[in-house]
C-alpha cells in the first residue's frame, strides 16, 4: 500500500510538472523551462509559497506571494492628448505591482522572499521589461471613478463591467490581470502572451473600446445629406452635429480596416501577431506594450521615418506599396512626393488636439482627410458627396468656414479645413499665378467665397446650380 501511495504521489508530481510547463509556458521558470530565465524551484514557487508567503497587516491580500515586491514609485506614466482617465502609480501589493515585480526590471526573478536568493540562469528579454517608464504601455491603475467621456469607451465601464465577462475590472479598475492571465500562456493560441481570451479580430480590445451600436444610421445620414445640400452644407442635426456628437467608433465593425482580408507578410515587423489584417484589427496600428509612438499607443513602421508624426507613420507602414501586405496596397506615400499636399515637417506635425480649421499649422496628414476607425472601401470615385474612404471625417461648414460639422457629408467640407478661412495659406509657384479676385476679400486662397452661394459667378461646387447660372451642378 505504501509503495502504491508513493507511485501515485510521483505520478501526480510528474503530471503537475508537465501541466505547469505546458500551461504556464514561459512563466514556468523551473528546470527545463521554456522561458528565458530558469532556476531550481518548482514552477509555482517562483511567485507563490505554500507557507510563509509575503504578507503583513498593511498587505493582507497577497496571494501567498513569495517574490520580492517592486518598490519603484517614480514611473513615467502614460500620457496622451486623448486621455480622459489619469493613470496613477501602482500601489504596493496591488495586482499590477505583483506583475511589475519582475517586469519593471528592478527585481530579478529568483529574489524570492521565503528562500532568499535563488540561483538563476539566463535573462529577461528587453521587450518584456518596462524599465522606469509606462508611457508606451496601455494605461492601467486609473484614478477612480472612471470617466467614460472618451468616444471609444463603453459606458458600462463606469459601472464596473466590460462588454465581455472574460475581461474583468479589478476593484472597478483596469489592472494588468484585466487583460492577462499569468497562469495560462496560450488561451490565445496565436498571440500566446497570457491574454484572458482569444484576441483575434480584437475581440478583447473591443470589450472596452467600441461604443454601443451605431448612433448614426444610414437613413439619418441620407437625411442629413439632403438637408446639408439644401442649406449650403451646414450641419442639420439629423445625422451629424456641430458639437462632436457623432461617434466614429460605432462604424468600426463595418470599416475597411476591420474587414480587410490582406495577408500579412511573415517578415513584417508591424501589424500584430495574426496573419490577416482583419484579425489584427486594432493591432494593425496600435500596440499595448512598448509603443514607440507613446501617445495613443501607435506602433508605427520599423525603422521609424524621421520628422514624421506618429499617426502618419502608422498609415505609411501599409500604404507605401511595400511587401508587408499581400496583395500590396497602392503606394499612397509616393503621391506626397509630388507638389500639392505636403506631409508635415519640423514643427508643423499633426496632433490630436489641433483645431479642425487648420490655421498656421499647415500640413496634410492622412488623418486630416481620413478617419481610420470609420473609413470604408471606396468602390467608385464618381460619388458627389463624401467618399467611403473619408467616412467619419470631420469637416467645416460652407456657410461660414468656421462651424465644425462632424461627420463631414460633402467632400468640400473636408477641403475647407485648409482651403477656406484658415490662416497661413501659401500660394505655391508650381501652381502658377493666383489672381486676387474682388470677392475673396484679399485672401485669394480662400475658396469659400469663390465657390459659395454668394459668388456672382462660380462653378456650383458647394451649392446646386441656380436658374441665373445655368451651368451644370458639380455636386
Amino acid at each position: 500500500m505504501k509503495k502504491f501511495f508513493t507511485v501515485c504521489v510521483l505520478v501526480f508530481v510528474a503530471s503537475a510538472a508537465l501541466y505547469a510547463q505546458d500551461v504556464l509556458g514561459i512563466h514556468n521558470l523551473g528546470p527545463g523551462s521554456p522561458g528565458p530565465v530558469s532556476g531550481p524551484l518548482p514552477a509555482c514557487q517562483f511567485c507563490h509559497a505554500p507557507h510563509s508567503g509575503l504578507a503583513s497587516a498593511s498587505l493582507p491580500n497577497l496571494p501567498l506571494w513569495s517574490q520580492q515586491l517592486s518598490t519603484e514609485s517614480n514611473y513615467t506614466l502614460y500620457t496622451s492628448p486623448t486621455l480622459v482617465n489619469q493613470e496613477m502609480e501602482p500601489t504596493l501589493g496591488s495586482a499590477s505591482n505583483l506583475c511589475l515585480s519582475c517586469h519593471d526590471g528592478t527585481v530579478a526573478p529568483g529574489t524570492n522572499v521565503p528562500y532568499t536568493n535563488i540561483k538563476m540562469t539566463g535573462g529577461m528579454n528587453s521587450q518584456d521589461l518596462f524599465v522606469g517608464t509606462l508611457q508606451g504601455i496601455h494605461p492601467f491603475n486609473l484614478k477612480l471613478p472612471l470617466s467614460c467621456a472618451n468616444d471609444n469607451l463603453l459606458s458600462s465601464l463606469c459601472s464596473g463591467s466590460t462588454g465581455n465577462p472574460a475581461v474583468q475590472l479589478i476593484n472597478g479598475n483596469v489592472q494588468c490581470n484585466s487583460c492577462h492571465n499569468p497562469h495560462v500562456q496560450s488561451i490565445d493560441p496565436v498571440a500566446q502572451n497570457f491574454l484572458v481570451m482569444n484576441n483575434a479580430d480584437s475581440a478583447m480590445c473591443l470589450s472596452c473600446h467600441v461604443s454601443q451600436p451605431s448612433d448614426i444610421s444610414a437613413v439619418r445620414i441620407a437625411a442629413a445629406r439632403q438637408d446639408a445640400a439644401a442649406a449650403g452644407g451646414t450641419a442639420s442635426g439629423t445625422g451629424r452635429a456641430a458639437t462632436s456628437q457623432y461617434n466614429p467608433f460605432t462604424a468600426w465593425r463595418q470599416s475597411i480596416h476591420a474587414l480587410a482580408a490582406h495577408k500579412l507578410s511573415k517578415n513584417a515587423k508591424e501589424g500584430g501577431p495574426y496573419s490577416i489584417v482583419s484579425q489584427n484589427a486594432c493591432l494593425s496600428c496600435h500596440t499595448s506594450h512598448n509603443a514607440p509612438g507613446g501617445a495613443e499607443l501607435l506602433s508605427g513602421p520599423s525603422p521609424a521615418i524621421p520628422n514624421m508624426d506618429a499617426a502618419t507613420q502608422d498609415c505609411i507602414g501599409c500604404h507605401n506599396g511595400g511587401s508587408n501586405l499581400s496583395p500590396a496596397l497602392p503606394n499612397v506615400y509616393a503621391e506626397f512626393a509630388k507638389a500639392g499636399h505636403p506631409f508635415p515637417a519640423g514643427s508643423n506635425r499633426h496632433t490630436a488636439q489641433e483645431d479642425v480649421v487648420l490655421k498656421n499649422n499647415r500640413h496634410a496628414t492622412c488623418v486630416d482627410c481620413h478617419n481610420p476607425h470609420a473609413t470604408l472601401q471606396t468602390a467608385s470615385f464618381a460619388s458627389t458627396t463624401i467618399r467611403g474612404s473619408q467616412n467619419g471625417t470631420v469637416g467645416v461648414s460652407a456657410t461660414d468656414g468656421v462651424t465644425v460639422v462632424n461627420p463631414a457629408l460633402n467632400q468640400y467640407e473636408i477641403c475647407l479645413r485648409c482651403h477656406g478661412t484658415s490662416s497661413g495659406k501659401q500660394v505655391l509657384p508650381v501652381f502658377g499665378y493666383a489672381p486676387v479676385r474682388t470677392i475673396t476679400g484679399g485672401d485669394p486662397s480662400n475658396l469659400l467665397p469663390q465657390f459659395g452661394v454668394t459668388a456672382s459667378a462660380s462653378h456650383p461646387v458647394m451649392h446646386d446650380s441656380r436658374s441665373a447660372l445655368p451651368q451644370p451642378s458639380l455636386l
